[in-house]
């Protein structure tokens, strides 16, 4: 008997936990629009800039690595995507 309120006890604080992180995603993706409107556009570009030297840097980095990590690079690049296969299918 022990056993069983102990896991509707776990089971209720699953759901409070499940309820608060729901809440909490909704209001980060209503948050989200007002976030990027006060970014400048200095703070934009700033952003660009390091994603951008960052993909290079990542690609010149595979190459250098050597053989086996470019293969895996065009292995990832050639392999295509199991739902837009299925969409190309349909459409042809």
């Amino acid at each position: 008997m022990y056993h069983s309120t102990r896991f509707q006890h776990a089971g209720k604080i699953s759901q409070q936990a499940t309820k608060q992180a729901s809440k909490a995603r909704k209001q980060a993706e209503k948050d989200l629009p007002a976030r990027c409107a006060q970014m400048t556009k200095y703070e934009k570009m700033w952003v660009r800039t390091k994603s951008t030297v960052a993909m290079i840097g990542g690609f010149i980095f595979i190459i250098y690595m050597g053989h086996v990590p470019l293969m895996f690079l065009i292995f990832a690049i050639q392999v295509p995507d199991c739902d837009k296969t299925e969409e190309r299918s349909l459409v042809t």
